[in-house]
């Protein structure tokens, strides 16, 4: 059978060779693992099974065309197999005592082989992206060994005589090898190119082979196994048929017929066609030689852009309930009640004993009527600076107080000496404007160092002359509308990702984004990120950005937000009430008890936190109250009024905000 195989090959191959058609050549190479297992039982010992094992395998192969579909080839390679036998039998024991037990002797016979393997083939095309091949694999022995050993199972471990637990009974080569080793193989191959030519392919394997005959003339190494792999195969191109020279005819027909299949690609901006595959037969009818070529070609086109179109709505919800197409200011009186912190000290300039004129510092005439709570009604200066007249006042309307003033120096004499006067600066004006006796005014002095803040600082333990101001206030307040953005999209591809973003004279001033699909509407509420006076000065714009799953991109035209200058306004005359509550987060020392702060409030509405700067991390875990998080520097009425230095003590704060609205 073999012989017979062999010879129609070479018959096959002589008469393509004669008609003189200059055919494809089509090689590859290939490895991979294999997974055997024996068949039928080892030979020589009956009821011992072939074990499964694994080996690996490596071709080279060459093809050609003999048919339409139908290819004929070889190939050379090599693979290695391994497996181990195992068998057990009873063998009697002889003790010492001259007792006979019996004993459980396990043999072992591991085997390694290495085989060159020469395959003619035959390669069958049904799909331009699979191939069935069957081949007759013959195998020659490269390199084989095995070992032989024995042991006792049961008992296990038991020694032998010379005091080993396991025996080499034989190794070496495995003898009687078979000069040739047949066999039968079969595989699917897959057929991936991997240029645009299509003539490098990318080959996975899956097949089956089996020996026909045992790897040693007197034993039964005989296997199957499962065949596993990867490989690339290579065409050499077609050249034109030459001319066959039939005897007794000039006449020659040729018929092109090709079929090509078109494909929309967004892979691709310029249309590119190429052949896929290409055939010909030919045959002679009453003496006129038909020539037929079947060509296949692939074109792909570029893919039209997928429709993608957003635009958006814009409407304004009021405090009022009410919703409009215009944005309204919407006016109120308003009761305020506000309790703030005070920070006790005096930042004085860096080379001066002067108090800073920045303080307020008025005249013992004005000291018989001013309060502390003018302090927090004064619209034109932050109370920070009116610091003096503030524990003035309080050592004033508190005879029993007392307070130290205490500032740090430099470490050095001179240092000293202008700590001790700036001590002195502020003990005498408030003890003259305030008509306090000195006594009730000390001043400590204290060893510090060269990056000491130059400040003195009013400590009270009492706490009588730091506690919060607390003042109430009726005044007329404006509040934004909040935008609902209804965007309108269009998308045949979907949404990937998308942004609607809101600019003020070209920045951000907020933004949404996420992916997927948009949602209906977006409430944006202007009074977090904007103050009124700056969105009256300027428009805002709102835009909406679109991105969808093909990599398309597009945005809308924007929208304008445009405030109207008069206000609807809460002409009942009744004021609503709100109580804030200012929490500053300064330095520890510096820092208000919350005891002092919060003393008798109601529940809040919300709390609005103001962030020292981006890496501020804090978090804030109050499930009652919900947190709003306001822009870093923001422009707020506690921080308006006041410069460096004293800025930076009121620049982390949380707002706590009670309001009562009238329906």
């Amino acid at each position: 059978m073999l012989r017979l195989l062999f010879v129609v090959w070479v018959i096959a191959s002589v008469q393509l060779y004669a008609q003189r058609e200059l055919i494809p050549l089509a090689v590859d190479a290939a490895a991979g693992a294999g997974f055997h297992s024996g068949v039928g039982t080892f030979g020589s010992v009956p009821g011992i099974p072939s074990p499964g094992n694994t080996g690996w395998w490596f071709d080279l192969g060459a093809d050609i065309p003999l048919a339409e579909h139908l290819r004929i080839g070889g190939r050379l390679g090599a693979y290695h197999t391994s497996a181990v036998y195992a068998a057990s039998e009873r063998v009697p024991i002889a003790t010492e005592q001259g007792n006979v037990f019996l004993a459980t002797l396990q043999h072992t016979i591991a085997i390694n082989a290495t085989l060159m393997m020469i395959e003619p083939r035959v390669r069958y095309e049904p799909l331009s992206w699979l191939a069935l091949e069957v081949g007759v694999p013959l195998s020659i022995e490269l390199s084989s060994k095995y070992k032989q050993t024995q042991r006792f199972s049961d008992p296990n471990g038991l020694p032998f005589v010379d005091g080993n637990t396991e025996q080499v009974t034989g190794q070496g080569a495995i003898p009687n090898v078979a000069t040739i080793i047949p066999g039968i193989e079969v595989h699917a191959e897959g057929i991936l190119p991997l240029n645009t030519q299509g003539d490098l392919l990318l080959v996975p394997r899956l097949g089956y082979s089996r020996m026909l005959t045992s790897l040693n003339t007197n034993g039964a190494f005989q296997t199957q196994s499962i065949n596993v792999g990867i490989g690339v195969r290579y065409l050499f191109g077609t050249k034109e048929l030459a001319t066959v020279e039939v005897p007794k005819t000039n006449e020659r027909t040729v018929v092109i017929l090709r079929d090509t299949t078109v494909d929309l690609s967004a892979q691709v901006r310029e249309p590119i066609t190429r052949l896929v595959t290409s055939g010909s037969d030919s045959s002679v009818i009453d003496g006129v030689l038909r020539v037929t070529i079947r060509e296949r070609y692939a074109t792909l086109l570029p893919k039209p852009p997928s429709v993608l179109r957003g635009s958006l709505r814009l409407a304004f919800m009021h405090d009022d309930g009410s919703v409009s197409d215009d944005a309204r200011l919407y006016a109120q009186r308003v009761r305020v009640e506000r309790t703030v912190p005070i920070m006790p000290v005096v930042m004085f300039d860096d080379t001066s004993s002067a108090i800073p004129s920045r303080y307020v510092q008025i005249s013992s005439v004005e000291a018989n009527t001013w309060k502390d709570q003018s302090a927090l009604l004064d619209a034109n200066t932050h109370w920070q600076y009116n610091i003096l007249n503030i524990i003035g006042f309080r050592l004033k309307v508190n005879p029993n107080s007392t307070c130290t003033l205490l500032a740090y120096d430099d470490g050095t004499d001179a240092g000293m000496e202008l700590v001790s006067r700036r001590c002195a600066a502020v003990q005498q004006y408030v003890s003259k404007t305030f008509t306090i006796p000195l006594r009730r005014i000390a001043v400590e002095v204290k060893r510090g160092q060269a990056s000491q803040p130059p400040w003195v600082m009013i400590v009270d333990p009492t706490r009588v002359l730091a506690k919060p101001l607390a003042a109430s206030s009726v005044q007329n307040e404006t509040r934004l509308p909040r935008v609902r953005v209804m965007p309108d999209i269009v998308s045949e591809a979907g949404i990937d990702k998308w942004s609607v973003t809101m600019f003020q004279s070209g920045k951000s001033v907020r933004s949404f984004s996420d992916t997927g699909a948009v949602p209906s509407s977006i409430l944006w509420n202007m009074n977090d990120n904007l103050e009124t006076d700056a969105v009256l000065a300027q428009p805002i714009l709102v835009e909406l950005r679109l991105e969808d799953k093909e990599g398309a991109s597009t945005k809308s035209e924007p929208g304008r937000v445009v405030v109207r200058s008069q206000s609807v306004t809460d002409v009942s005359g009744i004021p609503s009430t709100r109580v804030e509550i200012l929490r500053v987060l300064p330095p520890d020392f510096l820092a208000t008890p919350d005891a002092e702060l919060f003393s008798g409030t109601l529940p809040f509405t919300h709390v609005e936190f103001y962030p020292a700067s981006a890496n501020d991390e804090a978090e804030y875990l109050r499930a009652d109250v919900p947190v709003v998080k306001k822009q870093i520097n923001a422009d707020v009425w506690f921080r308006r009024g006041l410069t460096s230095p004293e800025k930076e003590l009121y620049q982390r704060a949380e707002l706590y905000i009670k309001e009562e609205r009238r329906p």
